[in-house]
């Protein structure tokens, strides 16, 4: 791990300025809710549309290509479109709610599916993987795939539940790999989502503190690498966050830590966040005596500034891309190369969400005052990263 700096000091990068070289207009295009971005080997863009349950595929220089599945139940139908990735040149999509992975050609025609019963072990056994993973005994109700290597392993993400030695909280952000030999070998774990640090616990129900930075993950599109992310206040206006990643062959990467001086709450925010646990039309979770006991605990426990970090992102080669806090201006993303080290800084427009990165371009959605959302890309300049590894 490396040494920390002093806190008074922010991890900083040279500003690499962006340049816009690409639209698809949110009306143009008429795009319904827009909240993932994917982009393929080819540099083609494929956009999942809830609203309809398809995805539009674009090539690189924002021509349309054509349309992947559509709501339903039957092949190459989908429910729950999550989440999407390339193995070679072949798309594949998940389906959460069909628990099935169906494969699309270059072509984009349907190639094949499978069912998620194929690759997961079963409760019994993925019990004790979790075990295993986590070390905190909750027991597993299921995997779900979130990417797929070139060798054809799933990557699968385990969902604990409830259990008297975890506590109320499940255990998410547990990775595992599972080869075609049906072998499930053990990858990083994120720490403990019930985590006194960023977790409070009301009866049986559990809940994040508000403007704690629980812990993150994410998975790189190809499937060859995983991240994680979690922070800490180690004083009333400082702290730390840490970035590890792995290669999903179980090599580690690295594991860095930064320090970050938070901005200040103000106490207009904090009544806010305390008033929006009472749910409106009164009905809650446990009870109005749970929501209280939330309440007061929230009170006590909110930091006095807020989380240092707010997104981690792989970008589609060896970079890893940490959203700081937002600003007026936009959002600071501290870019890291493979090794953990940080070489840029990139100023992510204002209305403006990250959803997919590289040494070279960043592809965002940007959202209208009608609440629609584009999907811009942005040429980045003056990264020196060693590409194409970085």
């Amino acid at each position: 791990m490396a040494a920390l700096a002093p806190l008074g000091a922010q991890p900083t990068a040279p500003l690499a300025p962006i340049v816009e070289d690409l639209r698809l207009d949110a009306n143009a295009e008429d795009f319904s809710r827009v909240r993932f971005v994917y982009v393929g080997p080819r540099g083609q863009i494929a956009i999942p549309l809830d609203q309809d349950q398809h995805i539009r595929m674009y090539d690189s220089t924002g021509k349309r290509l054509g349309i992947v599945g559509r709501r339903g139940s039957g092949p190459g139908e989908f429910q729950n479109m999550f989440p999407i990735g390339w193995k070679a040149d072949t798309l594949w999509v998940g389906d959460q709610s069909q628990r099935r992975v169906s494969f699309f050609g270059p072509d984009y025609k349907l190639i094949r599916t499978i069912l998620n019963s194929t690759f997961d072990p079963g409760p019994s056994a993925a019990a004790r993987a979790e075990a295993e993973l986590s070390g905190v005994g909750i027991p597993l109700t299921t995997m779900s795939p979130v990417a797929i290597r070139s060798d054809g392993a799933i990557i699968a993400s385990l969902y604990g539940a409830w259990s008297p030695k975890a506590g109320p909280f499940a255990s998410a952000g547990s990775f595992a790999r599972i080869g075609t030999d049906g072998r499930v070998a053990k990858l990083a774990t994120l720490p403990w989502n019930g985590d006194e640090r960023w977790a409070m616990t009301a009866g049986a129900f559990g809940r994040f503190i508000p403007f704690a930075a629980y812990p993150q993950s994410a998975v790189s599109v190809t499937g060859d690498r995983v991240a994680h992310m979690w922070s800490e206040l180690t004083s009333r206006a400082a702290g730390t966050f840490t970035v590890s990643a792995f290669r999903t062959n179980g090599d580690t990467m690295f594991v860095r830590t930064f320090p970050f001086t938070g901005v200040p709450i103000s106490q207009t925010a904090r009544d806010s966040a305390v008033a929006a646990m009472a749910p409106r039309g009164g009905f809650s979770e446990g009870g109005e005596g749970v929501v209280q006991e939330f309440q007061a605990k929230a009170r006590a426990r909110m930091p006095p500034v807020y989380a240092g970090v707010e997104l981690l992102l792989l970008g589609i080669d060896n970079t890893v891309w940490v959203g700081l806090h937002t600003t007026p201006e936009g959002q600071p993303v501290l870019v890291l190369n493979g090794k953990g080290d940080p070489i840029a800084t990139v100023l992510v427009p204002p209305r403006s969400r990250l959803r997919q990165a590289s040494a070279t371009h960043i592809w965002v959605t940007e959202t209208d005052d009608d609440g629609l959302a584009s999907v811009v890309r942005y040429r980045v300049r003056g990264i020196a990263c060693g590409a194409p590894s970085c």
